[in-house]
């Protein structure tokens, strides 16, 4: 057996962030650097000139001969080099430190796999659970793996941006009146409304109808009055099939009725939640943060921020569409959402077939405002339409809720024509169209009035079906009927509950990849593997030491957060 030199040094250590439990470990770069660490540490015992010999239990053991004080227990961590051995530095875990006699102890310690052999491995693709990633790859949207994470309950407490609007009460311009709401009534009587010419059918907004639709002013009272009035007086009441409230914004100024078309274009919320900084971007990504759009009525839809293409560099764009039809509805369409700005049809080139009005929308991912109300009137047509197709309840809506404190000029129809077109041949006793007995099953409907009470005002019930309480009718009559656009979030605690935790332990990535100790430059990093794979040149007991720390998770420190973990005592 050769002999080996009794030459070895022992260096003894304190303060250090190492365990033997590898919860956290020194990471290095390079030998050099890792050489450098441990010599420029001021707290430490050197020993020159001592042999290693086996312990107890297979436990690794020296003897030291020192003075033995209280001091000595401080020691958690040593290194020592036999020149026999090349001069390899081993660190090692102490692990008991035993009392001897007053000039001597004996200290137990186990091989640091990790730090002794850093630098003999290479790693291999293996399952990577989590990690904190580069700090040049943590991009708002690029990083949107599930967590297993309570996230609460979601708020629009950012307190940074007003909430943008798609101003569909707003009749500054572009407007037919200067009314937020009009009765859109639907009959086969032509464009003029002489009688007794009927209307052929053809397109409207788009859209093939036999039906046509007259159009009034919510708050033109009188106008509806006179018209259905003279329905009723010469007998064409019939030909009153559905009557609908809608916003005057989306019929536009010309004739025939367009499809309505406006884009809305609104910012990204990143940087802050509440005025606090993130440092993790994966918070600006859903399910932490999410773009909201609700109608004003208690029905809404979440969009998540980085499917938006381009996100987070751009803004986040929507197309409203609405038709006018006996059912109308409106919608709000994403556009360059979830891929849709690199679609191609058929392999091809051309991307038409995915756009509205020159933009990339994703019909798939509408949301739509429908259940605009029903205008009751007491004409059996239009019983006979609410009973067959609606079965909903009813809520009468006085003439100042729809409009009527608003002002503006006269009701007209589509076309052109006035409503006081028909006034040669108007009832003059309109009083008795509203009696009682006139009204037949609308008696026990609606109150009606006398004459000189407003018709809109005693029979504009509408109904809102069965859908969250009758939401509709109260955003109609609050005036909060309207595409609503908010980023919300989980609440401010929870963010900067989940920041802390990403800084802990990164992101969960569930990806097979290369372990990138060897290049992230982060100071600190977590990660844990599955079934991690490394090979080198070192002892089959330490490879699978370390293969095994990375499974279970580890906290790598670096730089100024090694050295600002460091206790130097005295």
């Amino acid at each position: 057996m050769a002999y080996i030199a009794p030459d070895s040094d022992i260096t003894l250590y304190a303060g250090l962030p190492i365990t033997s439990s590898y919860n956290y470990a020194p990471w290095f770069s390079s030998l050099s650097e890792q050489t450098a660490f441990f010599d420029n540490l001021t707290l430490k015992g050197v020993f020159h000139g001592y042999t290693f010999i086996d312990g107890q239990d297979n436990r690794k053991c020296v003897k030291l001969n020192r003075p033995f004080t209280a001091n000595n227990y401080r020691w958690q961590y040593l290194s020592y080099t036999n020149s026999a051995f090349g001069n390899k530095r081993i660190y090692a875990f102490i692990t008991d430190i035993e009392y001897v006699n007053n000039n001597e102890d004996k200290i137990y310690f186990e091989i640091d796999a990790l730090q002794t052999f850093m630098f003999d491995f290479d790693f291999h693709e293996c399952y990577i659970e989590r990690n904190t990633i580069p700090a040049g790859q943590d991009v708002a949207g690029s990083n949107v793996e599930a967590e297993d994470l309570d996230l609460g309950a979601m708020t629009a407490d950012n307190g940074t941006k007003d909430t943008p609007i798609a101003n569909l009460m707003n009749t500054a311009s572009g407007c037919r009146f200067n009314c937020p709401y009009a009765v859109v009534i639907w009959s086969t009587i032509n464009s003029a409304g002489i009688f007794p010419d009927v209307w052929d059918g053809g397109e409207v907004s788009g859209v093939y109808s036999g039906l046509k639709p007259v159009i009034f002013a919510a708050d033109d009272i009188g106008g509806i009055n006179d018209w259905v009035s003279d329905c009723y007086t010469f007998g064409m009441e019939e030909s009153l099939v559905s009557a609908t409230l809608i916003p005057t914004r989306i019929l536009g100024t010309a004739d025939p009725i367009q499809p309505y078309i406006q884009k809305m274009t609104f910012p990204f919320q990143k940087g802050t939640i509440v005025n606090y900084v993130p440092r993790n971007q994966k918070i600006f990504t859903y399910p932490y943060i999410g773009l909201v759009v609700h109608d004003g009525a208690g029905r809404s839809k979440v969009y998540r921020p980085e499917l938006f293409d381009g996100y987070p560099n751009s803004n986040c764009e929507f197309l409203i569409v609405g038709h006018i039809t006996p059912n109308p509805q409106l919608v709000a369409y994403p556009i360059n959402y979830a891929g849709e700005a690199n679609k191609n049809i058929y392999g091809g080139n051309a991307k038409e077939h995915n756009r509205l009005a020159g933009y990339a929308v994703n019909y798939n991912h509408a949301f739509y405002m429908t259940d605009f109300p029903s205008v009751t009137l007491p004409i059996a047509s239009f019983v006979a339409y609410l009973a067959n197709s609606l079965a909903r309840s009813a809520l009468t809506l006085t003439g100042a809720a729809i409009g009527g404190a608003i002002g503006g000029p006269a009701g007209a129809m589509i076309g052109g024509g006035a409503a006081s077109a028909l006034t040669a041949g108007k009832s003059s006793s309109f009083a008795q169209m509203t009696s009682p007995d006139n009204a037949g099953s609308m008696a026990g409907m609606v109150a009606l009035q006398t004459a000189s009470t407003s018709f809109f005002d005693a029979l504009a019930s509408l109904n809102t079906g069965t859908a969250n309480n009758d939401s509709s009718t109260v955003s109609i009559a609050m005036r909060n009927r309207d595409f609503y656009f908010e980023f919300q979030s989980i609440r401010l605690g929870k963010v900067m509950r989940f920041d802390n935790y990403f800084d802990e332990y990164g992101y969960a990535i569930n990806d097979v990849q290369i372990p990138d100790v060897r290049s992230n430059l982060r100071t600190k990093q977590y990660i844990k593997t599955r079934n991690c794979t490394i090979s080198g040149n070192a002892p089959s007991f330490a490879l699978r030491q370390i293969e095994n720390i990375f499974n279970h998770g580890i906290k790598l420190y670096r730089g100024a957060e090694l050295t600002s973990r460091l206790r130097e005592v005295t």
